[in-house]
């Protein structure tokens, strides 16, 4: 079984482009043993791991996957992994107790947090996302308040992290982009002086350049700003042409071009124009971020990579033999990123690593 799985990854990805590589898979499935391809000769060098832990589910009830087994969590409880970080969190899904485990089981640190915690993929940086959507607090690793120690607004609508910076942005519906640096602090922040709602955020790989989607004056934009320390000016804004009531998938690069996909659109802007639109129909949740060197975006049964100017560079299928939607993270090396469906993990590279 695991001959046929190591051999088709290759062989469906390296046509696309020779810039584009296939470098290590994990299969995880819900009955059965890890099964994986030998890691790379340079990562064993440099003692790279394609990841530290993997959150996925199994039936009713969360599992995370570390390299070297599986561990299932009870039906009553709830996790989070940091994909590059040490270590998980448990909680319960009616309860009021928040604890921090190693990856090895040893409980580091118990405490009355009724709230969602979500990292950076390092786990550095640390937030609890209340309930009601309207509070984002800061912690340290160690699960105490930092920094700002809260962030309030109306409505969280997203976050992201970008993806070689230790940056965090949360937008709040209406009130506006925060990004928070890795001691907790607010590197920078803004909220126009015109009515708007905001839905959808993407940072670039830098921390720098941040595009906003919003709704303002009975029509969507994307809005691009970019911050010089803690001052922040608009780059440009562009209609989208569509109302969507919805977060969308965006990309936006250092550069201050940008990759948008939504249900029944792809396009890229550059220098506040559209360059290129697709209307293909793409079902269920996108997923895009930007690298230094390039732009991913899923599709219906693929993820394509483009330049920073909007090219295609490639196109990766995904495994035949998996359920969608697959998300796609940063790999842990510069120019590398991850496919995760429920049962697998890829990890591919854009030029070398």
């Amino acid at each position: 079984m695991l001959g046929p799985v190591i051999f088709r990854f290759p062989a469906r990805t390296l046509p696309f482009s020779i810039t584009t590589s296939f470098n290590w898979y994990m299969g995880f499935p819900e009955k059965g043993k890890l099964q994986s391809t030998p890691i790379p000769s340079n990562w064993a060098v440099q003692n790279v791991q394609p990841f530290r832990a993997v959150m996925t589910q199994h039936g009713d009830h969360d599992a995370i996957v570390f390299m070297d087994r599986i561990k299932e969590v009870d039906a009553n409880d709830l996790t989070f992994a940091p994909l590059h970080g040490q270590g998980y969190f448990i909680f319960g899904r009616i309860g009021k107790e928040l604890s921090f485990f190693s990856e090895h089981g040893e409980l580091l640190w118990k405490k009355p947090f009724p709230a969602y915690p979500v990292t950076d993929p390092s786990g550095k940086s640390v937030f609890l996302l209340t309930g009601d959507g309207n509070r984002v607090d800061v912690l340290d690793a160690s699960g105490n308040l930092i920094g700002v120690k809260h962030l309030s607004g109306n409505f969280l609508s997203d976050f992201k992290f970008a993806s070689r910076a230790p940056i965090s942005i949360f937008l709040f519906g209406s009130g506006g982009v925060f990004a928070i640096s890795q001691t907790g602090e607010i590197a920078y922040q803004y909220d126009d002086s015109k009515p708007r709602f905001f839905k959808s955020a993407a940072v670039s790989e830098d921390g720098k350049v941040v595009a906003l989607h919003s709704l303002r004056d009975d029509q969507d934009t994307i809005l691009v700003l970019r911050a010089d320390g803690s001052k922040v000016k608009k780059l440009y804004e562009i209609a989208l042409g569509s109302v969507y009531p919805f977060s969308i998938a965006l990309a936006v690069h250092s550069s201050g071009s940008v990759l948008m996909g939504a249900p029944d659109r792809t396009a890229f802007a550059e220098d506040g124009d559209w360059v290129w639109s697709s209307d293909i129909k793409v079902p269920g949740p996108r997923y895009g971020f930007a690298d230094s060197n390039y732009m991913v975006m899923t599709w219906a049964k693929q993820c394509v990579i483009y330049k920073p100017d909007g090219k295609q560079l490639a196109a990766i299928p995904y495994p035949a033999d998996e359920p969608q939607p697959f998300t796609i993270v940063p790999g842990i090396l510069p120019g590398s990123f991850i496919v995760q469906g429920k049962q697998s993990v890829t990890v591919h590279s854009v030029g070398p690593l």
